[in-house]
Protein backbone atom coordinates (compact mmCIF):
# COMPACT_ATOMS: atom_id res chain seq x y z
CA UNK A 1 0.00 0.00 0.00
CA UNK A 2 1.46 3.34 -1.02
CA UNK A 3 0.99 6.62 0.79
CA UNK A 4 -1.31 7.82 -1.98
CA UNK A 5 -3.61 4.81 -1.68
CA UNK A 6 -7.22 5.86 -1.09
CA UNK A 7 -8.66 3.87 1.78
CA UNK A 8 -12.35 4.07 0.96
CA UNK A 9 -13.65 2.18 3.97
CA UNK A 10 -11.18 3.78 6.37
CA UNK A 11 -12.60 7.16 5.41
CA UNK A 12 -16.24 6.08 5.42
CA UNK A 13 -18.45 7.03 8.40
CA UNK A 14 -18.52 3.59 10.03
CA UNK A 15 -20.28 3.25 13.39
CA UNK A 16 -18.83 1.55 16.47
CA UNK A 17 -20.84 0.73 19.59
CA UNK A 18 -19.17 0.09 22.92
CA UNK A 19 -19.47 0.46 26.65
CA UNK A 20 -18.97 -1.86 29.59
CA UNK A 21 -20.74 -5.22 29.44
CA UNK A 22 -24.44 -5.07 30.47
CA UNK A 23 -24.87 -1.41 29.54
CA UNK A 24 -27.22 -1.95 26.59
CA UNK A 25 -24.71 -2.27 23.75
CA UNK A 26 -26.66 -5.13 22.18
CA UNK A 27 -29.89 -3.16 22.46
CA UNK A 28 -28.33 -0.08 20.84
CA UNK A 29 -26.82 -2.25 18.09
CA UNK A 30 -30.25 -3.68 17.29
CA UNK A 31 -31.86 -0.25 17.15
CA UNK A 32 -29.23 1.34 14.89
CA UNK A 33 -29.21 -1.60 12.49
CA UNK A 34 -32.93 -1.15 11.84
CA UNK A 35 -31.90 1.74 9.59
CA UNK A 36 -32.12 1.11 5.85
CA UNK A 37 -28.73 2.83 5.54
CA UNK A 38 -26.79 0.41 7.76
CA UNK A 39 -25.80 -3.22 7.42
CA UNK A 40 -27.89 -5.85 9.20
CA UNK A 41 -27.25 -6.91 12.78
CA UNK A 42 -24.09 -8.99 13.01
CA UNK A 43 -22.41 -10.99 15.72
CA UNK A 44 -19.83 -9.28 17.92
CA UNK A 45 -16.72 -8.06 16.11
CA UNK A 46 -14.12 -9.88 18.21
CA UNK A 47 -11.94 -10.37 15.12
CA UNK A 48 -11.83 -6.63 14.43
CA UNK A 49 -11.12 -5.99 18.10
CA UNK A 50 -8.12 -8.33 17.87
CA UNK A 51 -6.76 -6.37 14.89
CA UNK A 52 -7.03 -3.06 16.74
CA UNK A 53 -5.65 -4.63 19.92
CA UNK A 54 -2.61 -5.78 17.93
CA UNK A 55 -2.11 -2.21 16.70
CA UNK A 56 -2.19 -0.86 20.25
CA UNK A 57 0.26 -3.55 21.35
CA UNK A 58 2.57 -2.75 18.43
CA UNK A 59 2.63 0.94 19.37
CA UNK A 60 3.12 0.27 23.08
CA UNK A 61 6.02 -2.11 22.48
CA UNK A 62 7.43 -0.34 19.43
CA UNK A 63 10.96 0.29 20.68
CA UNK A 64 11.19 -3.04 22.49
CA UNK A 65 9.87 -5.32 19.73
CA UNK A 66 7.97 -3.76 16.84
CA UNK A 67 10.71 -1.57 15.37
CA UNK A 68 12.41 -4.71 14.08
CA UNK A 69 9.47 -5.11 11.66
CA UNK A 70 8.49 -1.49 10.88
CA UNK A 71 10.77 1.50 10.41
CA UNK A 72 8.43 3.99 12.08
CA UNK A 73 5.13 4.11 13.93
CA UNK A 74 3.70 5.72 10.80
CA UNK A 75 4.63 2.56 8.86
CA UNK A 76 2.88 0.49 11.52
CA UNK A 77 -0.19 2.71 11.28
CA UNK A 78 -0.39 2.44 7.51
CA UNK A 79 -0.02 -1.33 7.73
CA UNK A 80 -2.91 -1.61 10.18
CA UNK A 81 -5.03 0.77 8.16
CA UNK A 82 -4.59 -1.66 5.31
CA UNK A 83 -5.69 -4.55 7.53
CA UNK A 84 -8.75 -2.63 8.71
CA UNK A 85 -9.53 -1.55 5.15
CA UNK A 86 -9.47 -5.16 3.96
CA UNK A 87 -11.67 -6.26 6.86
CA UNK A 88 -14.25 -3.52 6.33
CA UNK A 89 -14.23 -4.05 2.57
CA UNK A 90 -14.91 -7.73 3.14
CA UNK A 91 -17.75 -6.90 5.54
CA UNK A 92 -19.23 -4.42 3.05
CA UNK A 93 -19.18 -7.03 0.29
CA UNK A 94 -20.79 -9.56 2.59
CA UNK A 95 -23.49 -7.38 4.15
CA UNK A 96 -24.09 -4.49 1.74
CA UNK A 97 -21.59 -2.33 -0.15
CA UNK A 98 -23.88 0.70 -0.08
CA UNK A 99 -24.64 0.49 3.64
CA UNK A 100 -22.77 1.91 6.60
CA UNK A 101 -20.76 -0.59 8.61
CA UNK A 102 -21.93 -1.00 12.23
CA UNK A 103 -19.77 -2.98 14.65
CA UNK A 104 -20.34 -3.75 18.30
CA UNK A 105 -18.38 -5.39 21.08
CA UNK A 106 -17.91 -4.17 24.67
CA UNK A 107 -14.27 -5.34 24.70
CA UNK A 108 -13.57 -3.09 21.71
CA UNK A 109 -14.35 -0.01 23.85
CA UNK A 110 -10.87 0.44 25.41
CA UNK A 111 -9.45 0.59 21.88
CA UNK A 112 -11.74 3.36 20.65
CA UNK A 113 -8.77 5.80 20.71
CA UNK A 114 -6.73 3.57 18.37
CA UNK A 115 -9.74 2.94 16.15
CA UNK A 116 -10.46 6.67 16.03
CA UNK A 117 -6.89 7.30 14.87
CA UNK A 118 -7.05 4.54 12.24
CA UNK A 119 -10.50 5.65 11.01
CA UNK A 120 -10.69 9.47 11.04
CA UNK A 121 -14.36 9.64 9.97
CA UNK A 122 -15.80 6.88 12.15
CA UNK A 123 -18.35 7.69 14.85
CA UNK A 124 -18.64 6.06 18.26
CA UNK A 125 -21.50 5.31 20.63
CA UNK A 126 -20.49 4.58 24.22
CA UNK A 127 -23.20 3.21 26.51
CA UNK A 128 -23.25 4.29 30.16
CA UNK A 129 -25.28 2.64 32.90
CA UNK A 130 -25.54 2.83 36.67
CA UNK A 131 -22.55 0.81 37.88
CA UNK A 132 -24.68 -0.81 40.57
CA UNK A 133 -27.05 -2.24 37.96
CA UNK A 134 -24.06 -3.39 35.89
CA UNK A 135 -22.65 -5.29 38.87
CA UNK A 136 -26.07 -6.77 39.68
CA UNK A 137 -26.56 -7.88 36.08
CA UNK A 138 -23.08 -9.39 35.86
CA UNK A 139 -23.57 -11.17 39.19
CA UNK A 140 -26.79 -12.74 37.89
CA UNK A 141 -25.07 -13.68 34.64
CA UNK A 142 -22.19 -15.42 36.40
CA UNK A 143 -24.61 -17.25 38.67
CA UNK A 144 -26.13 -18.93 35.61
CA UNK A 145 -22.84 -20.64 34.83
CA UNK A 146 -21.81 -21.21 38.45
CA UNK A 147 -18.77 -19.00 37.91
CA UNK A 148 -17.11 -16.95 40.63
CA UNK A 149 -17.72 -13.23 40.13
CA UNK A 150 -14.94 -10.81 41.08
CA UNK A 151 -16.65 -7.51 41.91
CA UNK A 152 -13.39 -5.62 42.46
CA UNK A 153 -11.98 -6.71 39.09
CA UNK A 154 -15.23 -5.72 37.34
CA UNK A 155 -15.16 -2.24 38.86
CA UNK A 156 -11.47 -1.84 38.02
CA UNK A 157 -12.13 -2.71 34.38
CA UNK A 158 -15.10 -0.32 34.29
CA UNK A 159 -12.91 2.53 35.58
CA UNK A 160 -9.94 1.81 33.32
CA UNK A 161 -12.09 1.73 30.17
CA UNK A 162 -13.72 5.07 30.98
CA UNK A 163 -10.37 6.63 31.89
CA UNK A 164 -8.85 5.49 28.62
CA UNK A 165 -11.69 7.05 26.63
CA UNK A 166 -11.48 10.32 28.56
CA UNK A 167 -7.69 10.54 28.28
CA UNK A 168 -7.70 11.32 24.54
CA UNK A 169 -10.67 13.65 23.97
CA UNK A 170 -8.97 15.38 21.02
CA UNK A 171 -9.26 12.17 18.99
CA UNK A 172 -12.93 11.79 19.77
CA UNK A 173 -14.31 15.32 19.78
CA UNK A 174 -17.65 15.47 17.98
CA UNK A 175 -17.26 11.79 17.11
CA UNK A 176 -18.17 10.13 20.42
CA UNK A 177 -21.63 10.13 21.99
CA UNK A 178 -22.19 8.83 25.51
CA UNK A 179 -25.72 7.42 25.84
CA UNK A 180 -27.25 6.56 29.20
CA UNK A 181 -29.01 3.21 29.29
CA UNK A 182 -31.58 4.78 31.60
CA UNK A 183 -32.40 7.47 29.04
CA UNK A 184 -32.83 4.84 26.34
CA UNK A 185 -35.04 2.72 28.60
CA UNK A 186 -37.28 5.53 29.87
CA UNK A 187 -37.59 7.69 26.76
CA UNK A 188 -36.45 5.44 23.90
CA UNK A 189 -37.71 7.41 20.90
CA UNK A 190 -36.40 10.76 22.14
CA UNK A 191 -33.02 9.21 22.94
CA UNK A 192 -32.79 7.36 19.63
CA UNK A 193 -33.60 10.53 17.70
CA UNK A 194 -30.55 12.15 19.30
CA UNK A 195 -28.45 9.10 18.41
CA UNK A 196 -29.63 9.01 14.80
CA UNK A 197 -29.07 12.74 14.40
CA UNK A 198 -25.54 12.38 15.76
CA UNK A 199 -24.83 9.52 13.35
CA UNK A 200 -26.37 11.33 10.39
CA UNK A 201 -28.97 8.60 9.85
CA UNK A 202 -32.52 9.46 8.73
CA UNK A 203 -35.41 8.79 11.08
CA UNK A 204 -37.62 6.09 9.59
CA UNK A 205 -40.98 4.56 10.44
CA UNK A 206 -39.26 1.36 11.58
CA UNK A 207 -37.83 3.24 14.55
CA UNK A 208 -41.24 3.96 16.02
CA UNK A 209 -41.52 0.29 17.03
CA UNK A 210 -38.69 -0.33 19.48
CA UNK A 211 -38.53 -4.13 19.21
CA UNK A 212 -35.26 -5.21 17.66
CA UNK A 213 -33.10 -8.08 16.40
CA UNK A 214 -30.01 -9.69 17.90
CA UNK A 215 -27.83 -12.61 16.89
CA UNK A 216 -27.11 -13.39 20.54
CA UNK A 217 -28.35 -16.97 21.16
CA UNK A 218 -31.08 -17.23 23.77
CA UNK A 219 -29.10 -19.95 25.57
CA UNK A 220 -25.97 -17.78 25.87
CA UNK A 221 -25.19 -16.75 29.44
CA UNK A 222 -25.09 -13.12 28.26
CA UNK A 223 -28.65 -13.33 26.92
CA UNK A 224 -31.37 -11.22 28.53
CA UNK A 225 -35.07 -11.79 28.94
CA UNK A 226 -35.46 -8.39 27.29
CA UNK A 227 -33.75 -9.44 24.05
CA UNK A 228 -35.70 -8.46 20.91
CA UNK A 229 -38.62 -7.09 22.94
CA UNK A 230 -39.83 -3.47 22.87
CA UNK A 231 -37.68 -1.25 25.06
CA UNK A 232 -38.83 -0.92 28.65
CA UNK A 233 -37.38 0.30 31.92
CA UNK A 234 -37.87 -2.78 34.12
CA UNK A 235 -34.11 -3.32 34.60
CA UNK A 236 -33.47 0.10 36.12
CA UNK A 237 -32.68 -0.13 39.83
CA UNK A 238 -32.69 -3.93 39.99
CA UNK A 239 -29.55 -3.77 42.09
CA UNK A 240 -31.75 -3.00 45.12
CA UNK A 241 -32.98 -6.60 45.17
CA UNK A 242 -29.73 -8.26 44.09
CA UNK A 243 -26.84 -6.53 45.88
CA UNK A 244 -26.56 -6.73 49.65
CA UNK A 245 -26.93 -3.61 51.77
CA UNK A 246 -23.22 -3.46 52.66
CA UNK A 247 -22.21 -3.33 49.00
CA UNK A 248 -24.87 -0.73 48.22
CA UNK A 249 -23.58 1.42 51.08
CA UNK A 250 -20.01 1.06 49.78
CA UNK A 251 -21.12 2.19 46.33
CA UNK A 252 -22.80 5.24 47.84
CA UNK A 253 -19.66 6.17 49.78
CA UNK A 254 -17.58 5.94 46.62
CA UNK A 255 -19.97 7.87 44.40
CA UNK A 256 -18.06 11.17 44.32
CA UNK A 257 -14.69 9.46 43.96
CA UNK A 258 -16.00 7.47 41.02
CA UNK A 259 -17.49 10.57 39.42
CA UNK A 260 -14.18 12.41 39.69
CA UNK A 261 -12.25 9.40 38.42
CA UNK A 262 -14.23 8.70 35.23
CA UNK A 263 -15.47 12.22 34.48
CA UNK A 264 -19.22 11.74 34.88
CA UNK A 265 -21.76 10.54 37.44
CA UNK A 266 -22.78 7.09 36.25
CA UNK A 267 -25.29 6.53 39.07
CA UNK A 268 -29.02 6.89 38.51
CA UNK A 269 -31.08 7.25 41.66
CA UNK A 270 -34.67 6.74 40.59
CA UNK A 271 -36.73 6.70 37.43
CA UNK A 272 -38.90 9.41 38.93
CA UNK A 273 -35.88 11.69 39.53
CA UNK A 274 -36.02 13.45 36.19
CA UNK A 275 -33.51 16.10 37.20
CA UNK A 276 -30.82 13.40 37.39
CA UNK A 277 -28.15 12.92 34.78
CA UNK A 278 -30.36 11.44 32.10
CA UNK A 279 -28.62 13.02 29.17
CA UNK A 280 -26.60 12.04 26.16
CA UNK A 281 -23.13 13.55 26.21
CA UNK A 282 -20.50 14.20 23.59
CA UNK A 283 -17.03 15.69 23.50
CA UNK A 284 -17.29 19.42 22.93
CA UNK A 285 -15.78 21.36 20.01
CA UNK A 286 -12.39 21.76 21.66
CA UNK A 287 -12.38 18.20 22.99
CA UNK A 288 -11.60 19.15 26.60
CA UNK A 289 -14.82 18.12 28.34
CA UNK A 290 -18.22 16.51 27.90
CA UNK A 291 -21.28 18.59 27.22
CA UNK A 292 -24.95 17.67 27.05
CA UNK A 293 -26.04 16.86 23.52
CA UNK A 294 -29.65 17.46 24.52
CA UNK A 295 -32.05 17.36 27.46
CA UNK A 296 -34.52 14.53 27.27
CA UNK A 297 -37.05 15.76 29.80
CA UNK A 298 -37.48 19.41 29.00
CA UNK A 299 -35.14 22.28 28.34
CA UNK A 300 -35.96 24.60 31.22
CA UNK A 301 -33.07 27.02 31.91
CA UNK A 302 -32.72 25.82 35.51
CA UNK A 303 -32.21 22.23 34.30
CA UNK A 304 -29.77 23.25 31.60
CA UNK A 305 -27.79 25.18 34.20
CA UNK A 306 -27.30 21.99 36.22
CA UNK A 307 -25.23 20.40 33.47
CA UNK A 308 -23.26 23.38 32.19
Amino acid sequence: MTETTTLNHIHSPAIFIGGHARTGTTLMHGQICKSSETIQVTKECSYLRSLVEAYELGLRWFQAHTDDYFDTTEDLTRFHQGLIENYLGHAATRFGPDCRIVQKEPRLSPYFPELAYLMPNAKFIFMVRDLRDIIASQFTRYQKSNTQFDVAAEISQFISTHQRIMSVPNLLQNRLLFVRYEALAIEPLETLRIVFDFLGLPWENAMEETSWVTKRPHFDDSASELDEKPIRSSSIGRYHSILNSALNEEFERERENLKNTIGLDCYFDAESDRDSLIHTYMMNETGDHLEAADLLFGSAPELRAQIS
